[in-house]
């Protein structure tokens, strides 16, 4: 199942909604939504955090390892 598709698996099975998981996290409801959907795919240390909210280790949320999407990038 790819990481989008786990974040949704991972919030239903808690009963939560995406703003109930980006509350979790402490980013914007709009920031889950895009990494749900595949639009993001988030920085490593959003990727952890998500780990952490749901309790699963990394290589169960992503399995597919640290890609990053340009759109996630940090320019200085």
């Amino acid at each position: 199942m790819p990481a989008p598709n786990r974040i949704y698996a991972e919030a239903a099975l808690r009963g939560w909604s995406l703003a109930e998981v980006a509350r979790r996290a402490g980013v914007s409801h709009a920031h889950i939504s895009h990494m749900s959907t595949g639009y993001r795919t988030g920085t490593p240390a959003m990727r952890e955090r998500l780990c952490r909210v749901f309790g699963v280790s990394y290589e169960t949320l992503f399995p597919n390892g640290a890609v990053v999407s340009p759109r996630d990038t940090i320019t200085a």
